[in-house]
């Protein structure tokens, strides 16, 4: 990499600390250390810079006998110093370590990532900058491929998997090559959610360091054969619409601030398209069950091809749906996401909700209705987290939800929900 670049990537976090110096208060860095008998070498670093409502976790060290995570609680000014010592290749000194380090910062492709979105093996709750350190060969670590385990600490399968939780990346596998991220969040504002209905797009908005009167939203929708351009809209009680006719093929929002011009955040959904989905609600009939099915099941969604002659098949779902964290279940589809659809939705309705109704205690609340997709009719079951846990089948008991199946809930977990509530 030219110098050029590392100087405009190092250009670009001194220009993004000097704009939010009056917004960050603390950073933590968190490192995983290899040393296997030698000085320490830098496997994985991540520097998130902290606002004044952001929580400051504890500091930490897990030492496993020659691998190590370190989490440290950094001033502004030392993570600065931090960033400024490695491209000077003056090494890398956290917690009374001085590690000896290499490399090149280089800028990001990105001039920020949305909310709620991924970058890599990134993710976070606001917007953000991005900024990376990749390190020479010679001066990275690698994780240990055994599991790791010790007295009074975490066990974990392998070095990678400790990597992913400790520094919480958002990957299940896999890890980034050998760099540092700094990650720099924007928490003037963010869209917390865009919602995508029948013929109108709507995003709530919630603003920190903006004021919602200095704040405006752009939409862009793709229907049918239009193309339709919104306006810059104010927003109202910290929401934005915009209305559209047709099949929608592609939807975006971006959120403006009237201050500085800035594009603060965005969304974008197509059904045909590798959008990231979180913080998209979508609320039309066709093409939410869609993308239930394009998603497959998983914690908040289960197919039926048909409805179930035992009817605990069905009821074991909705209390572990309701005891846990709510989901859908579709009437209609296979468990190999294909939609077959079923042929006298009227009569399942009326025999599931005779169902719930007669065998769960408290009967939960649920919603359930059907819509045709591509002259298929699908019964959709909702389910909502309930208010008054723990809910039982009467003839088998209590369940909650793990992952894409429904297990039984141990004592510890009933009597948590009955506290809950």
């Amino acid at each position: 990499m030219s110098p050029l670049s590392q100087s405009s990537a190092l250009s670009f976090l001194f220009k993004k600390l000097e704009e939010r110096k009056r917004t960050y208060v603390a950073a933590l860095a968190r490192l995983a250390l290899s040393a296997d008998g030698h000085e320490p070498m830098v496997c994985y670093g991540r520097i998130d810079f902290l606002g004044s409502q952001e929580e400051i976790p504890d500091e930490a060290s897990l030492d496993y006998k020659g691998f190590r995570l370190v989490q440290a609680r950094l001033s502004v000014e030392e993570a600065s110093m931090l960033a400024r010592d490695l491209a000077e290749g003056k090494g890398l000194s956290v917690e009374g370590l001085n590690i000896p380090i290499k490399g090149q910062f280089y800028p990001s492709p990105l001039p920020y990532v949305a909310s709620r979105q991924h970058f890599g093996f990134i993710q976070a709750e606001w917007p953000f900058a991005l900024c990376n350190f990749r390190l020479e060969s010679e001066y990275a670590g690698n994780a240990p491929q055994e599991p790791l385990v010790g007295l009074g600490l975490p066990l974990y399968p392998n070095g990678n998997d400790a990597i992913r939780e400790f520094c919480q990346l958002a990957i299940t596998s896999g890890m980034p090559s050998h760099e540092l991220h700094f990650v720099l969040p924007d928490f003037r504002a963010r869209i917390r959610t865009m919602k995508i209905s029948e013929r109108k797009l709507s995003v709530e908005v919630e603003a920190r360091e903006e004021t919602p009167e200095n704040l405006r939203i752009k939409f862009y929708v793709e229907a049918d054969q239009n193309r339709l351009r919104s306006q810059d809209l104010p927003l109202q009680n910290g929401c934005g619409e915009f209305a559209y006719e047709g099949e929608l093929r592609l939807a975006m929002a971006r959120l403006l601030s009237t201050s500085t011009g800035d594009d603060i955040d965005n969304r974008a959904f197509s059904p045909w398209r590798a959008y990231d989905r979180e913080g998209i609600a979508i609320e039309t009939s066709e093409l939410r069950v869609t993308e239930l099915v394009r998603r497959g099941e998983g914690l908040n969604v289960e197919f039926k091809e048909e409805p179930p002659r035992d009817e605990h098949q069905l009821l074991d779902t909705v209390v572990a749906f309701a005891n846990t964290n709510g989901g859908t279940v579709l009437v209609g589809v296979t468990d190999n996401c294909v939609i077959t659809g079923v042929p006298n939705p009227e009569t399942i309705k009326e025999k599931v909700t005779n169902w719930i109704s007669d065998k769960c205690d408290p009967p939960p609340q649920f919603s359930i209705h059907f819509i045709q997709v591509d002259q298929k009719n699908v019964v959709v079951l909702d389910v909502p987290e309930g208010t008054d846990k723990p809910y039982q089948d009467i003839d088998r008991g209590f369940f909650v939800r793990r992952g894409a199946s429904n297990r039984q809930a141990r004592r510890s977990e009933i009597l948590e929900m009955i506290r809950g509530r």
